[in-house]
């Protein structure tokens, strides 16, 4: 199956959207790949679901380290892979940093 990124804005390398349900639904369907995201949880902007989403990244073999302090930033590596993203939380940092993890495999 080929996947298309269609909805996802860039700027330079960097995944731009912002924290909410788009972002959430994308997260939902394209890392832990459910079909129908209607429900997604708030991935973007919660810290239960962050968790939820840094133990399914951690399963797939990504380390994660982050910046505690803003500017936020997190950088997830699996062997010679790296990707890195920032955010105005550590939450939204790590989606879009999930989101290029997945675009990389």
């Amino acid at each position: 199956m080929r996947h298309t990124f269609p909805r996802l804005r860039f700027d330079e390398d960097e995944i731009i959207e912002p924290a909410g349900p788009a972002l959430d639904h994308e997260i939902d369907r394209r890392v832990f790949q459910h079909e129908d995201a209607g429900d997604a949880a708030p991935y973007s902007s919660g810290y239960e679901a962050s968790l939820l989403l840094e133990y399914a990244l951690s399963r797939s073999g990504w380390l994660m380290d982050f910046a505690s302090e803003g500017p936020y930033w997190v950088k997830l590596e699996r062997g010679d892979e790296c990707v890195t993203a920032t955010g105005e939380t550590v939450e939204l940092a790590l989606c879009r940093a999930a989101l290029k993890a997945v675009q990389a495999a």
